[in-house]
């Protein structure tokens, strides 16, 4: 048998490399709990095991903002609500627009100017509104998982304007509907009116009372 291998096959010079290089990395690890370097020089370390770094500026401004909000969340938390007012008003606003209430529309040029005015059934339409789905749908992979992005309509069955100032106002004359289109600023009032085209003024007709009103708890 060769005095350069063991029992097991394995020769002395394998076995010497394997020492050598245990040995290094020892000595690395040992430098670096230390703080020195393998040469011998200084080296500060973090909790990370990276060099230390004085933060940016910018990572400073984070790093006070997160404290801040910490702080608020704890001082000042968002608050739980068991009733909103808010919502329930807009609840009531959405279930008017469904109602053909008893309007009176009023639509005034860019400088102001009455242009013209109608009695009216139930709140304006935007033109824009669509029927179906206004986007298509594009399928993405996030993760590895695949989602297709696309609007969802309201509980009116529409989905709503998002850019047209245009409006579709359901006039009445001799008793019948008439859809009229309008790209002037439009307002709309609960009750009947009187439009002064001298003056630009309007104001309510005498006696008028609202076709709709709106509660709250």
């Amino acid at each position: 048998m060769s005095p350069f291998h063991n029992r097991k096959g394995v020769t002395l010079i394998e076995v010497m490399i394997v020492v050598a290089i245990l040995g290094i990395i020892l000595a690395v690890i040992g430098a670096a709990l230390s703080g020195r370097n393998a040469d011998g020089s200084s080296t500060q370390l973090n909790t990370m095991g990276c060099s230390a770094t004085t933060p940016s500026a910018d990572q400073q401004d984070v790093a006070a903002t997160n404290r801040q909000m910490d702080h608020y969340q704890k001082s000042q938390p968002v608050p739980f609500l068991d009733y909103s007012l808010e919502r329930d008003i807009y609840i009531q606003l959405y279930q008017a627009r469904q109602e053909n209430v008893a309007t009176h529309t009023v639509w005034r040029s860019d400088y102001g100017l009455v242009e013209f005015d109608c009695p009216s059934i139930g709140y304006p339409i935007p033109f824009d509104t669509s029927i179906t789905n206004p986007l298509k749908a594009e399928w993405k992979r996030y993760s590895g998982v695949s989602a297709a992005i696309t609007e969802q309509a309201e509980p009116n069955g529409l989905f709503p304007s998002k850019n047209s100032i245009a409006t579709w106002v359901r006039c009445v004359y001799d008793g019948e509907t008439v859809p009229i289109y309008i790209e002037s600023k439009v307002t709309t009032f609960p009750y009947p009116v009187v439009v002064d085209y001298t003056t630009n003024r309007v104001t309510p007709a005498l006696n008028a009372s609202p076709a709709l009103t709106l509660t709250s708890q």
